[in-house]
């Protein structure tokens, strides 16, 4: 293979490594804005519920009540997991500067791409495992609030059309 040919093909593997590293941060902040969402959301369903306090005072069976405070807890389950998942986790964004200029001064002749590369494919790694670990978290996230808001409903239809759950 000739010189390039090869600089050629290196350049094509940094450039998808750089690619991917763009996409990572892109899901990260993607990931971080439906956490934020998610918390919000809890945060305002949790307030409304909160100032409802005639619910307790009202004569609805013990079940009823149960029901609802089940409910209560999958929504604030949610809340919690969707704050562990926005927990700030470690971003690698590839080589460090300084070291970068103390390889350049030991040796201006190197092949600093190759290295940068190494460096940020290294990087998309280690993000990688961070992002899967948000998306994890957020998707439980999702769970639980759907569960919560489906207890609601179904409570919030019983009280409007008065029927009796057992």
């Amino acid at each position: 293979m000739d010189k390039n040919k090869a600089k050629e093909n290196f350049d094509i593997i940094f450039d998808e490594i750089i690619r991917q590293f763009s996409i990572c941060q892109y899901v990260e902040d993607s990931h971080n804005r439906k956490l934020t969402f998610i918390m919000g959301f809890v945060a305002i369903v949790i307030s409304i519920i909160f100032t409802q306090q005639t619910f307790f005072n009202q004569t609805y069976t013990i079940i009823t009540k149960i029901i609802f405070i089940i409910g209560l807890l999958f929504i604030l389950s949610s809340g919690i997991i969707a704050f562990l998942g926005y927990k700030g986790r470690k971003w690698y964004a590839g080589i460090d500067i300084k070291h970068a200029m103390n390889l350049y001064k030991k040796n201006p002749s190197r092949n600093f791409k190759m290295i940068i590369a190494k460096f940020i494919a290294n990087a998309n790694y280690v993000n990688r495992r961070s992002i899967d670990t948000k998306g994890k978290l957020l998707n439980w996230s999702y769970v639980f609030m759907g569960i919560g808001l489906i207890i609601f409903i179904f409570l919030t239809l019983q009280m409007l059309f008065n029927f009796v759950i057992v």
